[in-house]
């Protein structure tokens, strides 16, 4: 897998199997109530003309999620990331 994201990001990334498969184990994606590995599409905002990437992210199922703080994102931007505030 390679992500490449524009230049205010952190990529691109490369992830072989093996590490893949640790974070699937992190992510628990196995369990009925946990992430989701899925592909997602990735806009970059930094180009005239839209550039768009796939990339994995995990995802919750919408039924599991039960520390809601906003309301469900159809997309996610850099003035939502500014909004999130880790648990205490």
């Amino acid at each position: 897998m390679v992500v490449t994201a524009g230049a205010n990001s952190f990529g691109p990334y490369e992830v072989d199997d093996e590490c893949l498969n640790r974070i699937d184990a992190l992510e628990r994606i196995n369990d009925s109530d946990a992430y989701r590995r899925d592909v997602i599409d990735v806009v970059s905002t930094e180009c005239r003309k839209p550039d768009i990437k796939e990339a994995l992210g995990y995802l919750m199922p919408p039924e599991y999620v039960t520390d809601r703080r906003s309301n469900f994102l159809t997309t996610y931007r850099l003035d939502d990331a500014k909004k999130y505030k880790p648990k205490k």
